[in-house]
């Protein structure tokens, strides 16, 4: 008798098993009583093993009874191979907000033979892949014994850079005390410089800060905010005026006496 099957299969796959006497005169009336690990038997001449798991792993024995109640015996061996244990071995997020510098490593910590590694049609065999934008991706890696199994690897990216806003423009007295009201940078760095006019910021980077040293009439401020790793800067402006206090002076009889009256006349 012969006894012989399609291993190696992958987990999960069906082991199919043939088993046949070739002596002869011998191709009819024959029986078949398969054995194997795991519990397994059949009676029949080419069984087959369903959804197939590493207990399977072993050698399986068909007996052969031919028409005249002669039997004989006939091993196989069978593996059952696991699929590819995947890692993501090293990942780059995308640096800024938009791009598409992503990348990942993928690695098989078993298996057998070569690696075909697949993201999409995206073809190679080392696992390697780069020019990601933000997302989710996925990659099945096949092994040499045709074995596949998939991982999910997902890029991020940082949100987009703070778009500045400088606040609402003020008008003030002179000597009143300025105090400006940027919007917080979530993404970059804040800073305030003086475009036109006067004034010393108590804390450049903070951006509700206080200016001395305001200048009369109009004074504008920018408020501008780099991040320098993705080359992006921008400003908004807002203006503070401020006016000079009125100066009167008071003119007529100032001197009278008790019962008397004046007139006076104020000026600005």
């Amino acid at each position: 008798p012969t006894a012989s099957s399609n291993s190696p299969v992958c987990e999960g796959q069906s082991v199919s098993f043939f088993g046949d006497n070739t002596a002869s005169g011998q191709t009819t009336g024959n029986s078949y009583l398969w054995g194997g690990p795991n519990g397994f038997n059949d009676i029949v001449k080419n069984p087959i093993l369903s959804n197939a798991t590493a207990a399977a792993n072993g050698t399986y024995t068909v007996t052969v009874t031919n028409q005249f109640g002669c039997s004989l015996t006939a091993t196989t061996p069978v593996t059952v191979a696991p699929p590819p244990a995947l890692n993501i071995q090293s990942q780059t997020n995308v640096s800024c907000n938009g791009g598409g510098d992503g990348a990942f490593t993928i690695e098989v910590t078993n298996g057998f033979g070569f690696y075909l590694y697949d993201q999409n049609g995206n073809i190679n065999f080392d696992g390697m892949f780069s020019g990601f934008s933000a997302g989710l991706y996925i990659v099945q890696v096949t092994d040499g014994n045709s074995c596949a199994s998939s991982i999910p690897v997902t890029i991020t990216e940082p949100d987009p850079t703070t778009i500045p806003d400088a606040g609402q423009d003020q008008t003030l007295c002179v000597g009143a005390t300025v105090t400006l009201a940027g919007n917080a940078a979530a993404v970059g760095t804040g800073t305030w410089t003086v475009v036109t006019g006067s004034g010393t910021f108590t804390n450049a980077n903070d951006p509700a800060t206080t200016v001395t040293g305001v200048g009369a009439g109009l004074n504008t401020y920018a408020w501008t905010i780099d991040n320098a790793l993705c080359f992006i800067s921008n400003s908004d402006n807002v203006d503070v005026t401020t006016t000079v206090l009125p100066t009167a002076t008071v003119s007529g009889t100032t001197s009278i006496c008790n019962g008397q009256s004046s007139n006076l006349t104020l000026d600005f």
